[in-house]
């Protein structure tokens, strides 16, 4: 009967142990996951939000560029005319110059001039043409009477004026009117020869009138449908999903000049319609309207693969996660088991005779003091670096301070932190800073004394108890071990990792307590780090300097 109630005690124990363990982990799985989750979708949209913008500034700044080159073109057709203008006043001054101001037979070899400027050679007193090569401006000028200037001023002009003789005068004109022409040709031929990445390309309306409607502009240039450059547009026309494009970029640029919109049409080259955006900015002087854009789906398709390769990390986190928390629920059944079967030892133990409890209470004991040892070395060590964690410190610290005060004797402490730790974690990752903390950690153990103690303070951050010492000597002691440290050569992954550290040093004697005597050295190691890094100051302002 006892036994039965022993087996169902146990089933109990077990079933309970076994659903609060699952509980529990799946409770702490089920919350890193979703916080990965959430992680994994913000990425995600600040993926997409980036590569969207990235493309809006690159396709503003073609048009930008492009606007920007239609204004240098201007000014290289206006230092041409100079250039043609000179020379040919300069010609046609010497021819009159030998004829002795006869200009008859002159302006047939200047009629045609491929140059956009007009010549013309007239008497100033009495305002008569005596030649040109624009003959309907010289019948122009015998109707008016006018100075020859007011005649060709009918639009903005440049010109170059040269003296023949008192009287005789050579003119050169560039009308505002032949400037556009030029540069408009110029500008047409480039943007139609301009290539962009992932095939996109500029195109160009000229709007005719500014309140929309049929006809209301003409597609200038398009490269992606060569065919149908000159056709009239209206702002009804839609694209197969009824977005109205046109009417959305008229409004746009006569609101602010420029506009972001987007539509469906078809790719360069191809036949398939997708997603598009575009940006169009108005030139007022042209009436043009340019614009470039880009094919969404590229896009997409970039941030599907990106999106991908986030998706199949996220799921291998997922997986080590998992992994993680079985085998968390296999440890923590097997020891549940292990403690179960000691409890059970021991409660049948106690069902023999007084002999055997005796010895068995002394074995037992002695396997208690064990676990108690084991127990002991777990929870006071450091798992990674096998130091001593902080609360064996501050054990050890009381024990200490209770000593110094019975003996009248003096110990000192001394907090090191290693330099830019976080540079090692970024160049080498967390397995590369894990080497540098253990072989920082062995380095220390090593170097002092058995009856000393090193801890692990946190992160990289150790304290070292020095006992029965005073400060002359833990400051040529942290020296020592600074100097270790700047010389030691760690190797992770085939690669050479140096380090330095900082070194706190305080007394217990010159404070209160040993909480006092941990903020002194802090302090000190403070100090250390204002003042360059890789040194050793007290806690009296005393300091070393590294080599560094």
């Amino acid at each position: 009967m006892v036994q039965i109630e022993k087996n169902r005690i146990r089933q109990y124990f077990y079933l309970g142990a076994v659903i609060i363990i699952i509980m529990l982990s799946a409770c702490l799985s089920g919350l890193f996951m979703r916080n990965l989750r959430i992680e994994y979708e913000l990425k995600i949209s600040q993926l997409s939000d980036s590569i969207i913008s990235a493309k809006k500034r690159y396709i503003k700044d073609v048009i930008y560029r492009t606007v920007g080159d239609i204004g240098a073109e201007e000014s290289i057709v206006q230092a041409e005319f100079t250039r043609h203008g000179e020379k040919m006043c300069d010609i046609l001054k010497r021819a009159l110059e030998d004829r002795l101001g006869e200009t008859a037979g002159l302006f047939p070899g200047f009629l045609g001039l491929p140059a956009p400027v007009d010549l013309v050679v007239y008497r100033k007193s009495t305002n008569t043409v005596l030649g040109s090569s624009v003959p309907d401006r010289t019948a122009l000028l015998f109707e008016t009477g006018s100075p020859i200037t007011d005649i060709l001023l009918k639009q903005p002009v440049r010109s170059i004026e040269k003296l023949s003789d008192g009287d005789i005068h050579v003119a050169a004109f560039l009308t505002q009117t032949k400037v556009s022409a030029l540069v408009r040709e110029r500008m047409a031929h480039r943007i139609r020869n301009t290539s962009l990445m992932d095939g996109s390309y500029i195109w160009v309306n000229q709007i005719i009138n500014y309140d929309g409607g049929d006809n209301y502009a003409i597609r200038l240039i398009h490269p992606n449908l060569p065919d149908t450059e000159g056709m009239s547009l209206s702002t009804d026309m839609q694209d197969i999903k009824g977005n109205a494009p046109y009417k959305e970029e008229l409004e746009g640029v006569k609101s602010g000049g420029e506009i972001y919109f987007d539509y469906y049409f078809k790719k360069m080259h191809q036949d398939l319609i997708t997603h598009k955006l575009s940006f169009a900015k108005l030139y007022k002087p042209f009436d043009w309207v340019l614009a470039t854009g880009v094919h969404l789906d590229d896009v997409e398709q970039l941030i599907f693969r990106e999106s991908k390769r986030m998706k199949d990390s996220y799921r291998s986190q997922l997986l080590y996660a998992a992994l993680a928390a079985v085998a968390g629920i296999v440890m923590s059944i097997g020891i549940m088991v292990i403690f179960e079967r000691l409890i059970s030892r021991l409660i049948s133990n106690y069902n023999s005779d007084i002999l055997r409890q005796q010895r068995a209470l002394v074995d037992e004991k002695k396997r208690l003091e064990d676990a108690l040892i084991l127990l002991k070395a777990v929870a006071f060590k450091d798992p990674l670096t096998g130091l001593w964690n902080r609360r064996a410190m501050l054990e050890r610290l009381a024990e200490e301070t209770s000593r110094s005060l019975r003996r009248h004797q003096c110990f000192c402490l001394i907090i090191c932190d290693i330099d830019y730790f976080k540079k090692v974690n970024d160049i080498f990752g967390h397995n590369g800073g894990d080497a540098v903390l253990q072989s920082i950690a062995t380095l220390l153990k090593g170097n002092v004394r058995g009856e000393d103690m090193v801890s692990r303070w946190g992160g990289e951050e150790f304290l070292i108890l020095l006992s029965s010492v005073d400060t002359p000597i833990a400051v040529q002691k942290a020296e020592c071990l600074r100097e270790l440290v700047e010389n030691h050569v760690m190797l992770f992954d085939e690669k050479e990792i140096f380090v330095t550290m900082t070194f706190g040093v305080a007394n217990f004697c010159d404070h209160r307590s040993h909480g006092e005597t941990l903020k002194a050295a802090d302090a000190a190691l403070y100090r250390g780090e204002t003042k360059g890094r890789n040194r050793v100051e007290t806690g009296h302002g005393m300091s070393s300097n590294g080599k560094r």
